[in-house]
């Protein structure tokens, strides 16, 4: 089953079930989302792993032996 990913609050066990049933949760969605987001234990995105010894950074022109 997947949740709305609006307000995780619905599950659906597909996209036909999801479309019959937008209709009557839309209207109780945005409520829902805003609780759940108060409530959710979101974490942010931490960093990159820092870059290897040597790495210059960005593209590296190609260098040709003539």
């Amino acid at each position: 089953l997947k949740d709305c990913t609006k307000c995780h609050s619905v599950s659906y066990c597909g996209r036909d079930c999801q479309k019959a049933d937008m209709k009557k949760h839309k209207k109780v969605c945005a409520a829902a989302a805003q609780a759940y987001a108060q409530t959710a234990n979101v974490r942010p995105v931490t960093s990159r792993a820092p870059p290897k010894e040597g790495f210059r950074g960005g593209l590296q022109k190609w260098q040709f032996d003539t």
